[in-house]
């Protein structure tokens, strides 16, 4: 099965929604599923949950449980022998529920939802197992993040005009990442890809609230970029390491 072949090993990405944040996750194949470590960074805090591949026809999901939960940051194992073996809670408590629905050797991505409400998207790409010389790692400068929130007017967008503004925030980012656009539908905030946004057609004809999102956590790279347009609050939110970037995406954004 093609989702066997793909779903091991090491990936990183992003968690977007209503809640945003780091991801790194292992699969490994076991007999006839696949046990699934999945570790989140979200707003400073370590969750590090546990599940199994569940398929059915026309699904591929995944309920996890959470292991732990702590303020401080899980982050990929730098040696590929040292990965422990993923261990199931004594009492399995799901917390979490993906979705997958993309499966390929160099992209995963699907939908997530929390027992708590929380719920989005998230995008994994393969993460690299090449281990850096010692010279080399000693010789990076800390990585500093620099953040700007720039307050825009309220705005009348037609459909196109979004369509015009997602396509300028891919190229900002020059990532492979999809934004993620949030809305509200009968007082609930829903969560989708832009592609899969897009395509609905049960939309109201107007939208009240709008956020734009994407990430790239690649290593060496934190850049996100953040549109949220409402009839209350209208801003953009730019941070990366690189100031002169985060200045050029926020004015340039800000033109549109």
């Amino acid at each position: 099965m093609i989702a066997v072949q793909v779903l091991a090993g090491q990936w990183i990405g992003d968690l977007n929604g209503t809640l945003v944040g780091q991801l790194y996750v292992e699969f490994w194949p076991v007999e006839a599923t696949i046990e699934v470590k999945f570790g989140a960074n979200i707003r400073g805090e370590a969750i590090e949950l546990y599940g199994r591949i569940a398929e059915s026809p026309g699904r591929l999901g995944c309920k996890l449980a959470i292991v732990r939960r702590e303020k401080k940051p899980i982050l990929p194992t730098s040696d590929i022998t040292d990965i422990p073996e993923a261990k199931p809670p004594e009492k399995f408590e799901p917390y979490a529920e993906l979705i997958f629905d993309t499966v390929q050797p160099n992209r995963i991505a699907g939908r997530w939802e929390a027992v708590d409400g929380n719920k989005g998207v998230f995008q994994l790409g393969p993460a690299p197992t090449e281990v850096s010389s010692p010279v080399a790692v000693e010789s990076l400068n800390p990585l500093q993040i620099v953040s700007r929130r720039e307050e825009i007017p309220k705005l009348r967008l037609s459909r196109n005009d979004i369509i015009d503004l997602v396509d300028s925030i891919k190229r900002s980012l020059l990532s492979t990442n999809d934004v993620a656009v949030g809305f509200m539908v009968d007082n609930n905030e829903i969560v989708q890809l832009s592609a899969d946004f897009f395509r609905r057609r049960d939309l109201p004809k107007e939208l009240n609230f709008l956020r734009l999102t994407i990430n790239d956590q690649s290593p060496g790279i934190k850049k996100s970029i953040q549109v949220t347009l409402s009839d209350r609050d209208s801003h953009i939110l730019v941070s990366a390491s690189d100031e002169v970037w985060v200045t050029g995406v926020t004015q340039n954004i800000y033109r549109l």
